[in-house]
């Protein structure tokens, strides 16, 4: 004879939203979600106005004053100036590793050196004069 063994329930994930979630945690079908971005509304009333009243001769007005400023040497402006025309530049800008020089050694520098030693003390220096002598 077979002997049946109870499944144990899945646990429930406790949540503070209720019962919105599975046995999983996952959220259900039919979830509203969370509350979003509550003040979009009033942020997006606020751009329309804002484009609403300012005029293109009024935007070029502001630019020229910005690019004045930034002529004249104010940080701000021309940091502001660069930030809208170029991007901003990222918070903590990261040095490239340093370039390693590569040396080349050479290794018949002694012979070499020495060769053009010997030939430069059997040429004369002026004509007329002895070559020179040279000593360690």
């Amino acid at each position: 004879m077979i002997q049946q063994v109870p499944v144990p329930e899945e646990p429930k994930v406790p949540s503070s939203k209720g019962e919105k979630r599975g046995s999983d945690g996952r959220y259900q079908p039919g979830n509203p979600g969370g509350p979003g971005k509550p003040h979009a509304g009033a942020v997006a009333a606020w751009r329309k106005a804002l484009v609403l009243a300012v005029s293109p001769a009024d935007f070029t007005a502001v630019i020229r004053v910005l690019l004045e400023r930034a002529k004249a040497g104010e940080p701000w402006a021309v940091k502001a100036l660069l930030d809208r025309c170029l991007g901003r530049a990222p918070a903590k800008a990261e040095d490239p590793a340093p370039i390693q020089p590569r040396v080349v050694v050479n290794t018949d520098l002694g012979r070499i050196l020495a060769r053009r030693m010997a030939a430069a003390a059997l040429e004369p220096s002026a004509p007329g004069l002895p070559p020179p002598s040279i000593t360690n």
